[in-house]
């Protein structure tokens, strides 16, 4: 089993590709090996192609490659571009070219409109549509260590084989049911290079909250920004630069003096370099003025809904499991917790998702109809079942 490490044999397997399924229904699937338990950013190490005439592995570690001609291949509309699970894998390709591939498909997207559920595993589709069983043994392997046995360079190859399967199963269900629209949006919120910048002043989004307050959140947020700076800066992950826990801790206990400062997070991670903790003495000493003006809030949401409002969000949740069940679309393609939660509250002023498209006339429809009084539920046997009154 070969693998492309020079930049000619790449040109002569992209332009092959191109030539051979640059067409309307032409299409290749592509997975990528990484690494990034320690790094901040992905360490491409294996990049897999399946066209319908031939497969190729190519070896972005090899120093006499140059991946340009793939990254050309990537920006050509003439070939369908199809992944599973896509984020990071296109976080990858955006972080090397600062765009994005197109076009673009994800099966795990279309799955959740095929009654697959909210996240299907690759496995189970392979499982289900391919009548194939997946090798995971090299799962888990260091794909940055050089050479690769057979075994890990054939199950590498193996996802991109199975996923051409996965694929024209899927879509030709979607095209059956006349459901392709149906992930326009989600595929739209894949290829908006926003989904892939990290921004500092966002990352307190990121960590689980100890408290809700404004002083605390606007601590956070000014910690988890300098560290978020770091880690890309030094390209070293997250939590092993300074963890989650660290972090929260001082905004919790908002040490006023570098003693109490370093008892806090020295015992939770003592070996937290004397630069860093430098660095966050002075961002929680510089929060601790920043005006009340700018303190961070979280979304806006009631403090606490009524006993009148949580009945109504019961009735919609209960409606939003009959529907999924009924059209066989995973629930949060139909509606979040949120939207459900702005329906209750107000259906004249929700300005949600589930009251437009597709959705509306699966979901959103029935949903005011419920909320109108025009429409009840009821159990029949052991079955919900929607009345119309």
């Amino acid at each position: 089993m070969d693998i492309i490490a020079t930049t000619g044999d790449l040109k002569t397997f992209c332009e092959q590709l191109l030539a051979e399924d640059g067409h309307e229904d032409g299409f290749i699937t592509i997975d990528t090996e990484f690494i990034r338990e320690k790094t901040y950013w992905p360490i491409l190490c294996l990049i897999q192609i399946a066209g319908s005439q031939r497969t190729g592995i190519i070896d972005p570690l090899d120093q006499a490659i140059d991946l340009d001609p793939l990254f050309t291949l990537m920006q050509d509309e003439r070939v369908l571009k199809v992944f599973h699970a896509s984020r990071q894998d296109l976080e990858i390709f955006y972080k090397l070219t600062h765009q994005l591939p197109k076009p673009v498909f994800d099966t795990q997207v279309a799955a959740m409109v095929c009654g697959y559920g909210e996240s299907v595993s690759y496995e189970s589709l392979v499982n289900d549509l391919a009548q194939a069983r997946l090798d995971k043994s090299s799962r888990f392997s260091d794909w940055s260590k050089r050479p690769l046995t057979k075994k890990q360079l054939e199950y590498a190859l193996g996802d991109v084989i199975h996923l051409r399967v996965v694929y024209k199963k899927l879509k030709e269900r979607l095209l059956k049911q006349d459901r392709l629209s149906w992930i326009q949006e989600e595929h739209a919120v894949l290829l908006e290079p926003e989904t892939y910048i990290m921004r500092p002043e966002e990352a307190w989004r990121r960590i689980r909250l100890a408290k809700t307050t404004g002083e605390y959140l606007i601590r956070l947020k000014e910690m988890a920004a300098f560290r978020e700076s770091e880690a890309q800066k030094k390209n070293v992950a997250r939590g092993r630069l300074i963890k989650d826990e660290v972090l929260s801790n001082l905004a919790v206990y908002n040490p006023t003096d570098r003693v109490s400062f370093d008892g806090i997070w020295r015992k939770i991670q003592p070996g937290l370099t004397k630069d860093l903790s430098h660095g966050l003495f002075e961002v929680i000493m510089r929060a601790q003025k920043i005006p009340e003006n700018d303190w961070p809030q979280l979304p806006g949401r009631p403090k606490a809904l009524s006993k009148q409002i949580l009945q109504k969000v019961e009735f919609l949740k209960f409606l939003l499991k009959i529907k999924s069940k009924d059209h066989h679309v995973a629930e949060k393609l139909l509606a979040t917790s949120s939207d459900i939660e702005k329906l209750a509250l107000d259906e004249s002023k929700a300005d949600v998702m589930a009251l437009h498209g597709w959705r509306f006339e699966v979901f959103g429809k029935d949903a005011l109809s419920l909320l109108g009084g025009e429409m009840a539920l009821a159990l029949k046997g052991n079955q919900l079942q929607l009345i119309p009154l």
